[in-house]
């Protein structure tokens, strides 16, 4: 009997297929501390063959901030020696925000640490939830956003909210020390972020005694309220005038129309007749940003608000604001004028574009462009573009506008001096016009004068023939 049992165990373990052991088993990985800054962790990694391994760490940091939500992603590469266990060195950095952080970390066993990942690579994954509280000295600065110009909130300079506090606070006459201590951040990682801000000169140290003041106004919710009744009164104005000025626009189009420059309802975006048929455009886009918001901003400069930057970097220092409050105080148009190959080129939105940038945030320590691409159901409708047939249209649209935009700017800027002597910039009356623009336009499309169509968002620029 013993034998016959015997003979059945080896021939069941005969059967029975060998389970492979992974090359690479993965022990503890440290907690992530709850600090903002770069840390390292470590993972216990184990070889178990006789070649070595590259491996791949990927981290991704995601917050549900209090009306910020700052992401970053890190990866780290490290070669396993064949048939060891190893401390594994993983870097990240927490960006200093409010609120909870979830943070994913994921190893790969890869064959290039230049691939893209696979599911079939990774080893394992560690979730980890963290919560920043605001600290009580900076409670009653948390009661009104900081708002900056559009496409802020994508770059790593400004898209945390101790970071905007911070800009407020040396706006006070704080110092970094104090900062720091008021936020509870570390005070060597402080230096590091305001040794970027100086570096793309959004912080300048004053003549007088070396304090960091900010280069650019912040608005504060008093001038702010101030401003506004303007800015409303303005848009009543204009939107009553275009309105009024719509019979004389529709005369000079169909006179285009009736000398055969304008096809009457073409729908061909190639002509560059098809934008004089289309209301909305030519209101928002041509009247009330490339026509008069061009002068109201930046006198006879041209306005290229993201010039050798883009919408993930906003290194825009000439044009950059900062105003205390949401969306009461803000407008939430987007338009920018450039030249391409020696033809204009305007870009419009009536809502500031969803843009999708680098995953990794290489850009801020580098000028050059990056790779960067509008959300899907984002991207601008192209509209062929011709000047002469623009302006006289434009010119019809906007008789009468001097009168009441004249008097419109000379008093926020009796304002914005009163509040902050010097702060009168270009930045301030970007902010001024966002606001002024997104009121007119919402007037006129509820009364009926223009209609919206798409999603708003257009790229109009000259074909070379």
């Amino acid at each position: 009997m013993r034998s016959v049992l015997s003979c059945l165990l080896i021939l069941f373990f005969a059967c029975t297929p060998l389970i492979a052991q992974p090359d690479v088993q993965v022990g503890k990985i440290d907690p992530i501390k709850v600090i903002w800054g770069p840390q390292i962790i470590y993972a216990e990694v184990t070889s178990s063959v006789d070649y070595p391994k590259f491996l791949s760490a990927s981290v991704h940091i995601q917050f549900n901030g209090r009306y910020l939500h700052p992401k970053r992603a890190y990866r780290t590469n490290f070669l396993l020696e064949p048939a060891g266990t190893v401390a594994m060195p993983i870097n990240l950095e927490i960006p200093p925000n409010f609120g909870e952080a979830n943070i994913t970390v994921e190893l790969y066993d890869v064959v290039d640490t230049l691939d893209p990942y696979f599911p079939d690579q990774k080893l394992t994954e560690q979730r980890s939830r963290l919560v920043f509280a605001v600290p009580d000295e900076l409670f009653s600065y948390m009661q009104e956003r900081i708002t900056m110009p559009p496409f802020a909130d994508n770059s790593p300079l400004f898209d945390t909210e101790v970071a905007r506090l911070a800009f407020l606070l040396f706006r006070e006459g704080k110092e970094d020390r104090e900062i720091a201590r008021m936020a509870k951040i570390d005070s060597v990682y402080l230096r590091q972020i305001i040794w970027k801000w100086k570096y793309y000169n959004f912080l300048l140290e004053t003549a007088q005694d070396t304090t960091l003041r900010p280069t650019f106004p912040i608005i504060s919710t008093a001038e702010a309220e101030e401003l506004k009744p303007v800015a409303d009164k303005l848009s009543e104005k204009l939107s009553s005038l275009i309105q009024k000025n719509m019979k004389g626009y529709l005369k000079v189009r169909d006179s285009l129309v009736a000398a055969g420059k304008v096809n009457e309802g073409d729908n061909n975006v190639l002509n560059p007749g098809t934008l004089i048929n289309r209301p909305y455009p030519m209101v928002t886009a041509m009247m009330l940003w490339y026509s008069l918001g061009r002068g109201f901003i930046a006198g006879t400069q041209g306005i290229d608000f993201y010039n050798d930057t883009d919408p993930c970097n906003v290194h825009i220092p000439l044009w950059m604001y900062a105003v205390r409050g949401g969306d009461l105080f803000n407008g939430y148009q987007y338009a920018s004028f450039s030249i391409d190959q020696g033809s204009p080129l305007v870009v419009f939105a009536d809502t500031i574009p969803v843009v999708k940038c680098p995953e990794l945030y290489p850009y801020i320590d580098r000028l050059q462009p990056n790779d960067w691409q509008y959300a899907p159901d984002g991207g601008p409708e192209f509209c062929a573009l011709d000047t002469s047939l623009a302006h006289p249209v434009l010119r019809a649209l906007s008789v009468g506008t001097d009168k009441i935009l004249q008097p419109a700017y000379g008093e926020l800027q009796r304002i914005v001096e009163k509040h902050e002597p010097g702060s009168f910039v270009p930045g301030v009356r970007w902010w001024f016009w966002n606001l002024v623009a997104t009121r007119t336009t919402e007037i006129l499309v509820k009364n009926g004068t223009i209609t919206r169509f798409g999603n708003g968002h257009y790229r109009m620029e000259v074909i070379k023939r």
